[in-house]
């Protein structure tokens, strides 16, 4: 997501004339500067590169799912917005200079079949083909193979829960 080209007059009207946070004032996480953006700019959707802390209250709706998470601390995340409020994320790990394990994709019930995990799974594919990486591997569900297979990846072998699936980036 590109800043937008009014950045400086938001970040004067946020912070005053002088927007220069003194470093002892200084704002922890980039996330939360672009939480703040988000909100000020009332943008309706939108996909955020985000960290773990992000979406801890996304991670509990999943474990009453039945759906965990591994390896997040080593994973490149991003979440997607509706108002303001993250409704799903996705990410991929990296595991060589040229290759990524997808992983770790989850949408609020309420929120499937309306785009949001095509939209985040394309993304994800993008952003993963511009750091530089040729090809990925992962598992998916059921419910997301469609997409997956939508998107390029190849079909591997399945153990009734999950199937492994391959592709080019």
């Amino acid at each position: 997501m590109k800043a937008p080209k009014d950045t400086d007059k938001i970040l004067k009207r946020l912070y005053g004339s002088d927007w220069m946070i003194p470093q002892e004032k200084k704002i922890q996480q980039v996330t939360d500067i672009r939480m703040l953006l988000l909100h000020f700019l009332r943008r309706d959707e939108c996909i955020l590169k985000i960290d773990i802390k992000d979406f801890e209250d996304l991670q509990e709706e999943a474990k009453k799912e039945g759906v965990f998470f591994t390896h997040l601390d080593k994973m490149i995340h991003y979440g997607y917005f509706i108002d303001g409020e993250i409704v799903g994320f996705s990410g991929y790990c990296p595991v060589s200079k040229t290759e990524v394990c997808f992983k770790n994709s989850y949408t609020l019930p309420e929120h499937r079949g309306k785009g949001v995990s095509t939209k985040l799974n394309w993304h994800r594919l993008e952003k993963a083909r511009k750091a530089g990486y040729k090809k990925y591997f992962g598992s998916c569900t059921k419910d997301s193979l469609g997409l997956q297979l939508k998107a390029g990846a190849k079909q591997g072998e399945t153990d009734g829960v999950y199937t492994k699936i391959t592709g080019k980036l």
